[in-house]
């Protein structure tokens, strides 16, 4: 996992580096810009021009070793400058290129050019909006030459993602840690494809931040394997007890959700009212009334766990009907295996214990329903403050929270787990509850519920990704990301 922290944590990092560990701050700059150069010689190999946007500090220092680099492999090179004074590093790098032969200019005097263009302007800390001289100097920019950016793109917040106007790059370069900038919105928009580089950070500084970024190594490790031998009923066994009357669909995508996902029998208990659409929408699912009438009784919590489910998922489509709060306690009362609690789910038991003290109970509210749980706020205030929120429950609670959105984060044990995957073509109805029978199949198979909920989310957005480049996001639905989560999971060579 890619470690993440906060800039100011970043900072603590590379004073641990310097200060404790006595490495100096120019060999941690020379390596940053080495990273940068290298990284962008991969991306893109034809090109041999590069035009630096050099800032005062540190970054501008990064993106001067990048020129100095370049100017040694035959390249055409050009630094302007946003201001004439650097900081003392960057100074040093100055020197350096200008005796490789580097051509130094103002920042005002940018021509365009077939060149790559890198962003070496501000860094990480960066508040407020850019100077209009600068936003004049990144408008001039070709929109068909490559872009670079150094550490963030400028123009971002790196503790927020604010930045609403900034350098738009097709390749972020960054240094040993991500940053929440890189994929928080709006600041996830001009990032491009993120390539997080070591530069030699001491491992204490790195560890400091509960943060990490899930990759695709991660998932491959914690993916359940099969033998050989297994039947239907090893391989997770689970009970999708919830919906009501014209809710079937919720139901039904959370049941492809884990079909897809590998779970081996999939159980579907529903009020008596959807039964025949929920029937005949699952094929591969026993689906079964659990109870008369609109809404899930009592009564079919004990006809459901007659199944003997491994995990059960409920709250999708469920409602809010008063009586169905006594439904889910009785549920986990009756029921000691994991649980996906979803939707209805969470806001039905908002204000009660058992949602952070109960280990094996994972919650997958969206910003709206997290509002409720915390009983404060909206789901927009939600949205602005999810990293603290994700943090403060992985400190406080037992149980596992999945907080879905842009990004989603994977809260338990003391760690938020930042999923990189997924597309706006994802906000459709239905796709969340694909995710809940995706994170209970995953755990009905044996893996441990906050791997089941991270390494879930992963799989759900790549498959997303993957539905969106067959349909587009404007007509993606929930199915089309249920069937290709079969094909990630082949990917896998699951």
């Amino acid at each position: 996992m890619i470690p993440l922290a906060s800039p100011s944590l970043a900072r603590e990092a590379d004073r641990i580096t310097i200060e404790v560990r006595g490495v100096p701050s120019l060999v941690l700059m020379e390596a940053a810009g080495c990273g940068v150069f290298h990284a962008m010689r991969a991306r893109f190999p034809e090109q041999h021009a590069v035009d630096l946007l050099v800032g005062k500090g540190n970054n501008g220092g990064d993106a001067l070793v990048v020129g100095r680099l370049a100017l040694e492999a035959g390249f055409s090179v050009r630094a302007y400058l946003f201001r004439d004074k650097l900081s003392p590093d960057a100074a040093v790098q100055l020197e350096r290129y200008r005796r490789a032969g580097g051509e130094v200019f103002p920042l005002a005097d940018y021509v365009p050019r077939k060149a790559v263009v890198v962003d070496g302007l501000f860094g990480t800390g960066f508040q407020g909006s850019l100077p209009e001289e600068i936003l004049t100097v990144l408008a001039r920019i070709p929109e068909d030459v490559p872009r670079v950016a150094v550490d963030i793109p400028s123009g971002v917040n790196g503790a927020t993602g604010e930045g609403e106007q900034a350098f738009r790059a097709d390749l972020t370069v960054t240094f040993s840690q991500a940053k929440p900038g890189h994929f928080l919105y709006p600041g996830r928009r001009f990032v491009g494809e993120l390539v997080v580089v070591p530069i030699g950070l001491d491992p204490d500084g790195l560890a400091l931040s509960p943060h990490r970024v899930v990759e695709d190594r991660d998932v491959a490790q914690v993916l359940p394997v099969r033998k050989g031998n297994e039947h239907k009923g090893q391989v997770g066994r689970v009970l999708v007890l919830s919906g009501r009357k014209n809710y079937a669909g919720a139901v039904i995508h959370a049941a492809w959700g884990a079909l897809r996902a590998g779970a081996g029998l999939v159980f579907v208990g529903v009020p008596e009212a959807i039964y025949p659409v929920v029937a005949g929408a699952v094929p591969p699912a026993v689906v079964f009334a659990a109870s008369e009438g609109d809404t899930l009784t009592r009564e079919a919590v004990d006809r459901a766990l007659a199944y003997a489910p491994d995990v059960v998922v409920t709250g999708p489509g469920l409602g809010r009907d008063p009586h169905l709060k006594e439904v889910l306690l009785a549920l986990l009362e009756r029921f000691s295996g994991p649980v996906v609690l979803d939707a209805d789910g969470v806001v039905l038991l908002q204000d009660h214990s058992v949602l952070r003290v109960r280990e094996n109970l994972i919650l997958t509210p969206h910003p709206g329903e997290m509002a409720h749980l915390l009983g404060e706020g909206s789901g927009r205030e939600v949205d602005r403050r999810r990293m603290a929120i994700a943090e403060r429950w992985a400190g406080e609670a037992r149980s596992v929270l999945v907080l879905k959105g842009a990004p989603t984060l994977t809260a338990g044990e003391g760690n938020v787990f930042w999923n990189p995957t997924g597309n706006p073509g994802m906000a459709t109805g239905g796709s969340g509850d694909v995710l809940a029978g995706v994170i209970a199949a995953f755990s009905g198979q044996g893996m441990k519920p906050l791997e089941a909920a991270w390494a879930g989310v992963w799989v759900h957005g790549r498959a997303g990704d993957r539905a969106r480049e067959v349909w587009g996001m404007m007509g993606l639905t929930a199915r089309e990301i249920a069937d290709e989560v079969a094909h990630v999971l082949r990917e896998f060579g699951r």
